[in-house]
């Protein structure tokens, strides 16, 4: 068909299309099901955490290195591939390809999985042999940590001849957690790619599942061992709470003679005191914007005077995507440990430093909405329009 200035007009050739009128082909009316997806698939990543991706690519990238090395020699085809086939155990595998050519198939597989005793852990033994090798080496130094995705085949090759002895300076739980949450995305993007049929949960077999408990559960053994202090670390979160009113003090009066660095005191000393009281974590308050403060009061009927309470509405944090979270405050009987007072003086001396008031509209929504809360506050910025200053953290480019 060919469109000119509104008339349409139908070329005598041409002959119709049977799925022309199919969801999955394109035409003036959507997209096709692959662009569907690519588009998904693009906003998907667009919405990651940077510092998910900074955790996961290092560890995935390593995950193939391991394939690579151990396993390219003997499967040059699909050795990238988390797949069932691939066995090491030679015996088991030569009589299942054996009897796999004959008639009672079914029968004598399931005579060898009673007698050899063939478990996931033989069918999945490239993800459990990569977590055996994680879960047991010791730490990597500071130096060995720049060397982003690198595998360290002696290392492993060492790794594989422990002993319990050994077993001191390993890594903890949280460090062997995302290595297994690695190793989920390589198969669900695997998957989602027609490449392999199983999908990430699959490899929750029960000897990963055991795995996983057994290095959850040594930390007490290992603290045991090396005779380390038990209460120090534990409790230095609590202990920290008396030395509250001492941070406090010292941003206050850090620089409070200086316009520039005393605004940006100013601003650290609202985030300290909004964390705490707003049970909020730090790098979430990051992500509010102006517009996400709501003030209002309270009256009891048996109390004289109102609550002044204030909520501030975050609609993704630092680890949550999908829930709004809210911090709430009220006013402190202690003007020094009040966060509704650091935030009206925090504001107060970015407008000033700024000024970029003066070019924001409150009557229009599209004029101050997207500011953010917290922005930095430097020589530089102050001597810029201020627009500057506003969207350095907005995820907006404005």
């Amino acid at each position: 068909n060919a469109t000119h200035q509104g008339n349409t007009t139908t070329n005598e050739n041409h002959h119709p299309n049977p799925n022309e009128n199919h969801p999955a082909v394109r035409n003036e009316k959507g997209m096709t099901f692959v662009e569907q997806t690519a588009l998904v698939l693009r906003r998907k990543k667009d919405n990651e955490k940077l510092n998910t991706v900074a955790c996961f690519e290092p560890k995935e990238k390593e995950f193939m290195n391991y394939l690579e090395e151990v396993f390219k020699s003997d499967d040059k085809d699909n050795w990238h591939l988390i797949t069932t086939e691939k066995v090491k155990n030679n015996i088991i595998f030569n009589l299942k390809s054996f009897f796999f050519k004959h008639v009672f198939l079914k029968e004598t597989l399931f005579f060898l999985n009673n007698i050899f005793f063939i478990s996931p852990i033989f069918l999945f033994v490239k993800v459990f042999g990569f977590m055996f090798y994680v879960a047991n080496r010791k730490k990597k130094s500071s130096k060995s940590k720049g060397k982003a995705g690198h595998f360290d085949k002696a290392d492993f090759d060492a790794t594989m001849k422990y002993t319990d002895a050994d077993l001191v300076d390993t890594v903890g739980h949280q460090c062997v957690n995302q290595y297994l949450c690695a190793i989920r995305r390589v198969v669900q993007k695997q998957n989602e790619d027609g490449l392999i049929d199983m999908r990430k949960d699959d490899i929750m077999t029960t000897k990963v599942q055991d795995l996983m408990k057994d290095v959850k559960g040594r930390c007490e053994r290992v603290i045991k061992k090396l005779y380390k202090e038990r209460v120090t670390s534990d409790f230095e979160p609590y202990r920290v709470l008396s030395d509250i009113p001492k941070i406090e003090e010292y941003i206050w009066n850090e620089n409070k003679n200086k316009k520039v660095s005393g605004s940006s005191g100013l601003r650290d000393r609202f985030q300290l005191l909004f964390s705490l009281s707003g049970v909020l974590r730090s790098d979430s308050i990051y992500k509010a914007d102006l517009s996400d403060l709501l003030d209002f009061k309270f009256k009891q009927k048996n109390e004289p005077d109102p609550y002044h309470i204030c909520i501030l509405r975050v609609g993704e944090g630092k680890t949550v995507i999908n829930k709004c979270q809210f911090g709430k405050i009220m006013r402190h009987r202690k003007v020094h440990m009040c966060a509704m007072g650091a935030l009206g003086f925090w504001l107060f001396s970015r407008f000033m430093v700024t000024d970029e008031v003066s070019k924001i509209d409150f009557t229009k929504n599209e004029s101050w909405f997207n500011i953010k809360l917290l922005c930095p506050v430097d020589k530089r910025n102050a001597r810029l329009n201020g627009e500057y200053c506003c969207y350095k953290k907005s995820d907006l480019k404005l």
